[in-house]
């Protein structure tokens, strides 16, 4: 097999062969992002829908008040001197703003929100203080040693009740701000149809600028800051856009299909983008994802449980498997993912599972685990194809 898709390594292909002429039944899990496609969907629809001026103006109303700028994080590289000092932002006013007379530099101030709160917040944000469930005893045995005596299972944040709260404050999780933005005020068709015109697009790197204050704002609220502050000066925010399909990824999909083995997509992008494009060029598949609740067939602005990121991966199969097997510690016989997301995903599963090594730990530190244990036959280290 994998004759028009021969970028594995030979090691992999031997094992992947094993455990499909094995496979019968259960089910497989893949992250999405970077995984079974190149590049990152939910980012690039982000980018998509600011230049093509698609967003909706709500979004205003989402984004923090504030937030802080260190030293040096947005910077213009084609400054040789004097760059901005550490500052701030003003998101809700900023974007508010710019919507409103029209200017193109509302696109850094998303994209320099976003590089900010994945800094601040992390990419999901957790309760750090609550004692939650231990869930250790849901890993197979294997990797119990891999996360110690126990495993916290931490409460997002970012589902909870104080939702509105914490993304003014600049305290909710990047990726739950991103399927936010991305969503509000779209329907689920609206969202499927952006993902397939910009499914395929070379990656690129898209700069845009954002202005922060580089002093102290004369008065509590930044309303005509512009006119009464000196201090305001360009920095330069970044987001890759960009996708492309791995036609190894495709191949392995269909043939677990073929096998009885069902496929189900978890990512931390918006879903509506990521079923879309599984349909059409992945031949279908479950996915779990963020999203939103529905009003009037528009998405607003409430995460709804669970975040599909991290722990709340394993969350998402749990309610998977019992939902279509009606048993929720049925786990999955494979498991794809590349980052730290992804860690607790692959460590859940009971069977093979494929490490895509982009310099990610401790996601391959769980790989070295695994080896180290004698389980190297189900355990595969690939480079991105």
């Amino acid at each position: 097999m994998y004759r028009t898709a021969p970028r594995w390594s030979e090691a992999n292909r031997v094992k992947l062969d094993r455990f499909l002429e094995g496979a019968r039944g259960g089910f497989a899990v893949f992250d999405g992002d970077n995984t079974l496609w190149s590049g990152d969907l939910g980012d690039s629809a982000l980018v998509h829908f600011a230049r093509t001026r698609a967003l909706s103006p709500r979004i205003a109303e989402i984004l923090p008040e504030q937030l802080d700028v260190p030293e040096g994080s947005l910077v213009d590289p084609a400054w040789t001197h004097d760059p901005p000092r550490a500052g701030r932002i003003f998101p809700s006013f900023s974007f508010a703003e710019t919507v409103e007379r029209g200017s193109l530099e509302y696109e850094g101030v998303l994209f320099a929100t976003y590089a900010l709160l994945e800094a601040r917040s992390g990419c999901v944000a957790f309760d750090r203080e609550a004692r939650a469930e231990d869930a250790i005893g849901w890993f197979p045995e294997e990797v119990r040693g891999f996360f110690g005596a126990s495993k916290p299972w931490p409460p997002m944040l970012d589902t909870g009740p104080r939702q509105r709260e914490l993304a003014r404050r600049g305290e909710l999780g990047a990726y739950s701000q991103i399927a936010l933005w991305s969503g509000l005020d779209k329907t689920p068709a609206e969202l499927e149809e952006a993902a397939l015109a910009i499914f395929g697009k070379a990656a690129v790197d898209t700069p845009a600028r954002a202005r922060l204050l580089v002093e102290e704002p004369l008065g509590e609220t930044p309303v005509g800051l512009e006119a009464t502050v000196a201090g305001r000066r360009p920095g330069l925010a970044t987001m890759l856009y960009g996708t492309a399909p791995r036609p190894e990824m495709i191949e392995l999909v269909a043939s677990l299909r073929a096998r009885g083995v069902e496929p189900v997509v978890v990512t931390a992008s918006q879903v509506d983008l990521v079923k879309a494009v599984v349909e059409r060029h992945y031949g279908g598949a479950v996915v779990l994802g963020m999203k939103a609740e529905l009003a009037g067939g528009r998405y607003g602005a409430t995460l709804l449980s669970p975040a599909t990121y991290g722990p709340g991966k394993v969350d998402a199969i749990r309610q998977f498997a019992r939902e279509r097997f009606g048993d929720a510690s049925l786990r999955p016989v494979f498991a794809a993912g590349d980052a730290n997301t992804d860690l607790e995903m692959l460590a859940y599963a009971e069977g093979t599972r494929l490490f895509f090594d982009r310099g990610k730990r401790p996601f391959l530190d769980l790989a070295d685990h695994l080896f180290r244990r004698g389980h190297g036959d189900r355990t595969l280290v690939q480079d991105p194809l």
